[in-house]
This record gives C-alpha cells, structure tokens and sequence, in this order.
C-alpha cells in the first residue's frame, strides 16, 4: 500500500502518513467542546476532562480569521443539474466616486451591502480578498491529535456528530 497516494481529508492524510513514515512516539486522536472562544480559547478535552488554554494547541489557519485572495465566476454544477442561481453578498467596502450628476466633488461611501442575487449572466471577479471568520467559538466540537511526549495537541478541525 505504500505506492498509493494519500486520499482523504487534512486529518486523514495526516493519520495514514504517520503510519506510513512509522512515528513511535505516542500519538492519541482525541474529542474535546471549545469552553471558550478566540482569542484565548479553551478547550475540555472527552477523554479526561481536562481544560487547557490556547498554549497547548496548533491551530490550522482554516479555523483562524484570515484574509485569502480569490477569483469568483459563474458556474455550473453538473451535481445540481447544469447551471443554477448564484447568489453573491459583500459587506463593508469602501468604494471612491467621481464628480455626480449633480455636481457633487468626489467623495467615499461605506457599502454594508451588496447583493447579486440569481446572476444569469457570465460575471469575473478577480483578485477578490476574502476574509475568512471561522475561529473556534464556544461550543463547537473539535478533533484532535496529541503528542503525548511534548504535550501539545494539533486540532485537526471541528466536527458535528449526526447521531442519535
């Protein structure tokens, strides 16, 4: 099995190239609830109930406010059929106007937002900077790896359980 690639998700890939490259140091994947948000978060872990703070975490940037540059463009979606309605929203950009009808001198506007709404026509937006918002919030439900020897934990992402 060594000559496959690694599929899966970040947690996955990360699990089966452990096993792969044969870490013997102890390793446990653990559950724990978030008691407190970003950005000096805590987390109780299920195994044992403890409580550590944000010093003993590696957080991916997935789950950090972040900013990423993006290019959006209509699209179609061969699971949903072909094409169907893009909706798009934007909050707070600044935006610079020229001389208006009116006469009135250039000046700036605050847009808390925008909608695009069903766009049907072809539409590029290129080099859009996206900020990202996703921090960890109390409550949410996050899976993690430790390193035991060194005591610090690498959380993975957060999970929903579905179950009964």
């Amino acid at each position: 099995m060594r000559g496959l690639p690694i599929e899966g998700d970040g947690g996955s890939k990360l699990l089966e190239l452990i096993r792969r490259v044969g870490y013997s140091k102890p390793l446990d994947l653990l559950v724990g609830t978030v008691k407190k948000g970003f950005p000096d978060f805590e987390i109780t872990l299920d195994k044992d109930g403890r409580t550590l703070d944000k010093d003993f975490f590696y957080v991916p940037r997935n789950l950090t406010r972040h900013k990423r540059v993006m290019t959006m463009r209509k699209c179609t979606d061969e699971y949903f059929g072909g094409e169907f309605p893009t909706n798009i929203r934007f909050a707070s950009s600044n935006v610079n106007e020229t001389m208006t009808p009116a006469g009135m001198g250039p000046h700036t506007h605050d847009i808390t937002r925008v909608e695009m709404s069903d766009v049907q026509n072809e539409f590029e937006m290129v080099n859009v900077e996206v900020e990202y918002q996703d921090e960890l919030r109390e409550g949410d439900r996050v899976i993690c790896i430790e390193m035991e020897e060194a005591m610090m934990f690498y959380i993975l992402d957060v999970v929903k359980f579905y179950g009964d």
